[in-house]
């Protein structure tokens, strides 16, 4: 196992690990094998719902194991007004990573856990999976957990949930 991540606490008081799997447009063909990388890394949370369409496939990966305030990095709205604008590309965050030693998107990922938040990055390729669990073996400073703070955008990255019903994503 490469990776372990930490807990948060809910509301609840029901802890959940920090960092999970996204299978969200997943293609099923490659989701298995996405789900059981992340596994055999440490992933220990997978997100998933009826609606993707891959439940068949993120069960055959289990299967096999056993035998952002920030913006959006996947634009929803191709026309509006904050299109084309990646936290990922920020100088702020590719600055932070270059002095870390990690990539842009394991600041991001490494932002939400200083902040108590959990992440569900979605990956199906088996590098990408192996880097997003690889945010344990850093903290950001305060300075730097305050810069990247301060380029929340006010928009959010996906649909509004309260509008979303079941028929929202086909």
């Amino acid at each position: 196992m490469t990776g372990k991540s930490t807990m948060i606490t809910l509301n609840n008081g029901v802890q959940m690990p920090a960092l999970g799997l996204g299978v969200f447009q997943n293609p099923p063909e490659e989701t298995a094998t996405a789900v059981t990388t992340a596994l055999q890394h440490g992933y220990r949370l997978i997100d998933t719902a009826a609606v993707y369409g891959n439940e068949k496939e993120v069960g055959e990966g289990i299967v096999t194991q056993a035998c952002s305030p920030l913006g959006a990095v996947n634009l929803y709205w191709p026309d509006a007004p904050h299109a084309g604008k990646s936290p990922l590309q920020d100088p702020v965050i590719t600055e932070i990573a270059a002095r870390c030693g990690k990539t842009s998107a394991q600041i991001v990922l490494r932002w939400h856990i200083e902040h108590g938040l959990s992440a569900i990055p979605k990956s199906v390729t088996p590098h990408r999976i192996l880097e997003n669990i690889g945010i344990f073996d850093f903290a950001l400073t305060a300075d730097e957990t305050a810069a990247v703070d301060a380029l929340d955008t006010g928009l959010r990255g996906g649909p509004d949930p309260d509008s979303i019903r079941a028929d929202s994503f086909g």
